[in-house]
């Protein structure tokens, strides 16, 4: 992560002094220099110049600098561009994700407890998180679930945190659902969340009252499991954004 943030703020200062070379024709950055500056950035960090491979382009295919730009590379983290371009092409901007949750059973609202199976219908969603997965629990409980006295069944299109399996992605929900069954890889997954998350009470009781830091989740008694079952009353709907594919 430490070499990937390294490699983006060079990439980000050799695309400040592009903008600066490309502003008009008397601009006094010459060529030589930036490619100079970037070489000297990577000498910085440990990388070797003659490793690395770059081709800066106009969009009417003007080659502003190139720099070994014949020679096979990694494109390593390069082809997220690719992805969401073509994820936006394809669906559009404007795209999103939805995962639907439903159940089979029923709810009794006076004790939290859902009494029947809480089925998870997914739609491919590739950038379903911890972080999904903790709002999913706080939607469910304003709806008054707290507990399921039944299995937790997800698609087989359902996936979590770049699991390519369902099973183990359902398994991994039941936990992110439980806080008391979370590690402390998943409570700082969720203390990252709770930072993000925008407060719902207004600014002057955010000066008077601590913020609420605790996570109530939904405990699932029975197991986790990949099926087709589609519950007759959906829950709640969560939606991801498709230029959250990354």
């Amino acid at each position: 992560m430490k070499k990937l943030l390294c490699s983006i703020s060079i990439l980000f200062v050799m695309s400040l002094n592009l903008c600066a070379f490309g502003q008009s024709a008397s601009a006094t950055i010459a060529k030589e220099d930036v490619v100079k500056s970037y070489f000297d950035e990577l000498t910085g960090y440990r990388y070797k110049p003659e490793q690395q491979s770059f081709v800066f382009e106009t969009l009417s295919g003007e080659t502003l600098f190139e720099h070994n730009a014949d020679r096979a590379s990694d494109p390593a983290s390069v082809m997220k561009t690719a992805t969401t371009l073509t994820a936006i092409a394809k669906l559009g901007a404007d795209y999103r994700f939805s995962t639907k949750i439903y159940t089979n059973g029923i709810l009794n609202t006076s004790t939290g407890v859902l009494k029947g199976d809480l089925i998870v219908q997914g739609s491919g969603d590739p950038s379903f998180y911890s972080e999904d997965a903790f709002a999913v629990a706080e939607a469910l409980n304003q709806r008054g679930v707290t507990r399921v006295e039944g299995n937790l069944i997800v698609t087989d299109d359902f996936y979590v945190n770049f699991d390519p399996y369902p099973q183990s992605s359902a398994e991994t929900l039941l936990v992110l659902l439980d806080p008391k069954l979370w590690d402390a890889h998943t409570r700082q997954a969720w203390s990252a969340y709770y930072m993000r998350t925008p407060p719902t009470t207004s600014a002057v009781d955010q000066l008077t009252q601590k913020p609420p830091i605790s996570f109530t989740g939904v405990e699932i008694t029975g197991k986790a499991k990949v099926g087709t079952d589609v519950g007759a009353v959906m829950l709640c709907t969560h939606e991801s954004m498709c230029s959250a594919i990354y």
